[in-house]
């Protein structure tokens, strides 16, 4: 495969990564009325945009065309999100889902690297940033979880 099909093929697997994240909160935040799950998502959602600006800026200066998530991952994450909401799921629950998307974002981003090895060392540092703050959700997340909520 050339170098800039595999650019695209990584930039487009981060950048919908991140636009997972997205959905999820968009989803969930109007739903949440814990205050501290609340402002978590907040933060996890200014991060993910933030992030998605950078991949979107980076995609437009070599030439690369993203992707978003397909109408069937989309419908997909709203329904999931809409059933759990009508099934009346506790803060608490919610969370640990949460823990599940953000673990299987990590897992996407760990096969990312071995995936799109020496295809860019700045898509690299992209993608380095965005385990990072898929790691550090992960670690507000879990301590949401250990306190009574």
């Amino acid at each position: 495969m050339e170098r800039e099909q595999k650019l695209s093929d990584y930039l487009n697997s981060l950048y919908q990564n991140a636009r997972i994240g997205i959905q999820t909160i968009n989803n969930l935040l109007s739903e949440i009325k814990n205050k501290e799950l609340k402002e978590e998502l907040q933060n996890e959602l200014a991060d993910y945009n933030s992030f998605s600006v950078k991949v979107e800026e980076f995609a437009e200066d070599n030439g690369v065309k993203l992707k978003d998530n397909s109408l069937f991952e989309k419908i997909r994450l709203w329904g999931s999100t809409k059933m759990s909401i009508m099934m009346g799921k506790s803060v608490r629950d919610y969370v640990q889902s949460l823990l599940v998307g953000t673990v299987m974002g990590l897992s996407k981003l760990f096969k990312d690297k071995w995936d799109y090895a020496d295809v860019s060392k700045d898509a690299d540092a992209l993608r380095d940033e965005l385990e990072m703050i898929e790691e550090d959700n992960y670690k507000s997340l879990k301590e949401l979880l250990k306190t009574n909520i």
